[in-house]
């Protein structure tokens, strides 16, 4: 890794106490297990979210003195967010923190720095124990400590933490000990294995003893084993599915009534998994409607990109670079994926006339390359004219609108 990565805190010596939850307990948090990813359909609903999250494009803008915010800032912190570290690409680290997110309800990312402050790198963590420390002057610390068994301690504030279904706990997502309340959902896929032992056990039973062949005639054994071998030669010769027996002999077929689960079963058993994942089996098989898709966007993904953001603003800028310089970081999702070709042409067509897309953000709209020469240029149709003058210019008179 870069020179800086965890290297100023090491040997560092200062004295600390447990940060006080509002609950009296203490704050310290170990990972809970993955039992739930052994389903398939957990695995196939998060990978689907996932895999959405990483189309997601960070950018460091500035909202300040109605400076375009949609166009990246050309800075440090932008070239380190178009490439994170020299393992990882954008996608990489995006798609590292999703799964952090679903498997523990937590991400953390830790940003290194230079000799000057500047951002040069963004390596996501995966700790197994987590403690909240504070110190003489009440400043909030986090003690990380790994499989490997290292440990650090690093200010809370220079570092970026993520939290998922923040409620009851004080410092971390999820439950009270802040880990994933995965009770509802493990109850679930109980109900799903058991039906999947079920179809499993039919389907075996179906290839079990079909029936019996009674002899008219007292056998010896050798020359029932025999007439058993000769029996399961003429079943695998026969086409049609007939038998030719014997006078001295009857087959008689054991009844079977196998139950399979109906498709209604695993339908039900399939969304009610997928429900608490916001979605259902359209978006999984990418079978879905632009309404359909639109729902899923606001429901399950639009928070965890408005939360990336700004756990993002927090973890790379001072309060003064935030508040007073509008410094953020922000994840762009491509919002008009899910439109037609001809609802583009239309939303580009009413925004566009009015000035209220610049020229690059049409450009991408239909997927063409932004051009140098176009940032900051927005255009506007001159068939529209303040309501208030109308009037003045249809006589031909200046208008006083602005």
């Amino acid at each position: 890794m870069k020179t800086g990565f965890f290297d100023w805190i090491k040997n560092k010596k200062t004295q600390m106490t447990y940060a006080k939850m509002l609950n009296g307990s203490l704050p310290i948090f170990t990972s809970f297990g993955s039992d739930i990813y052994a389903s398939d359909v957990v695995r196939q609903a998060v990978h689907k979210i996932v895999s959405e999250l990483t189309k997601l494009q960070p950018a460091h803008v500035r909202n300040f003195n109605d400076f375009d915010a949609s166009t990246p800032e050309n800075s440090t912190i932008q070239a380190v967010l178009d490439h994170p570290n020299e393992m990882m690409t954008t996608s990489d680290l995006i798609s590292k923190i999703g799964w952090s997110i679903f498997l523990t309800y937590n991400a953390w990312v830790y940003p290194t720095r230079d000799d000057q402050g500047r951002l040069t790198g963004l390596y996501p963590l995966s700790p197994s124990d987590v403690t909240f420390l504070r110190d003489a002057k009440n400043d909030i610390y986090v003690e990380l400590q790994f499989l490997s068994g290292y440990k650090v301690t690093v200010p809370y504030n220079s570092i970026i933490h993520y939290k998922y279904q923040f409620s009851v706990n004080d410092f971390m997502g999820g439950d009270q000990t802040g880990n994933p309340d995965q009770r509802a959902l493990l109850e679930t896929l109980k109900l799903n294995n058991t039906m999947l032992q079920s179809i499993s056990k039919g389907l075996i039973s179906s290839y079990a003893v079909n029936g019996v062949v009674k002899y008219r005639t007292l056998v010896d054994a050798d020359v029932g084993a025999k007439q058993v071998k000769l029996f399961e030669e003429k079943l695998k010769r026969s086409e049609m599915g007939f038998l030719e027996l014997g006078i001295d002999s009857d087959f008689k077929p054991f009844p079977k009534n196998i139950k399979i689960a109906d498709a209604d079963t695993v339908k039900f058993i399939d969304d009610k998994i997928l429900r608490n994942f916001g979605m259902n089996t359209a978006i999984l098989s990418s079978d879905f409607t632009r309404e359909q898709y639109e729902s899923f966007y606001q429901s399950t993904l639009e928070h965890i990109v408005i939360g990336l953001g700004q756990a993002f603003t927090r973890g790379l800028f001072s309060s003064k670079a935030a508040n007073g310089y509008g410094n953020k970081v922000i994840f762009i999702p491509e919002y008009l994926e899910f439109m037609t070709m001809s609802q583009k042409i239309e939303a580009a067509r009413i925004l566009g006339d009015r000035g209220d897309l610049y020229e690059n953000e049409i450009r991408r709209v239909f997927g063409f390359r932004p051009l140098p020469e176009l940032n900051g240029i927005r255009m506007m149709s001159l068939n529209y004219i303040n309501v208030k003058d109308a009037e003045k210019y249809q006589v031909g008179t200046k208008g006083e609108g602005k």
